[in-house]
């Protein structure tokens, strides 16, 4: 009796993480491959600390991820697609190898199709 007990107790915690779970926005699955500061001079030779990361991104099938940038992105369609990208609301229709820009401090918007796709993503952040 205590073993049934139990088992229903944990099949609620089961269900209940799943919930949990479930309620989360997708995001996609990042792996950094270059992250440090640099130095560059602008157009007033003064030196300048940069930001830059190098990423890569992995966004699941019939996924629709909303991510908001904090620095300029270079994005290029390593594997998969085609997928339907949105800059700034603009939506452009994207596959492999193409590549694109998005501006500090616009939305990116990722929808997939049926099929994950690779997004490799250069940030420059000031």
């Amino acid at each position: 009796m205590h073993a049934l007990v139990m088992a229903i107790a944990l099949a609620g915690i089961t269900s209940q993480q799943q919930a949990a779970v479930e309620a989360l926005p997708p995001q996609p699955e990042v792996r950094p491959r270059f992250e440090q500061s640099l130095s560059a001079r602008g157009a007033d030779n003064v030196p300048q600390s940069v930001k830059v990361s190098l990423r890569d991104w992995s966004v699941r099938d019939n996924q629709k991820v909303t991510i908001k940038t904090t620095g300029t992105l270079l994005v290029q369609v390593r594997a998969g697609g085609p997928v339907n990208i949105s800059v700034g609301g603009q939506r452009t229709e994207r596959r492999e190898a193409e590549f694109f820009t998005v501006p500090a401090g616009v939305d990116l918007t990722i929808e997939t199709g049926n099929d994950t796709v690779v997004l490799t993503v250069l940030q420059l952040e000031r």
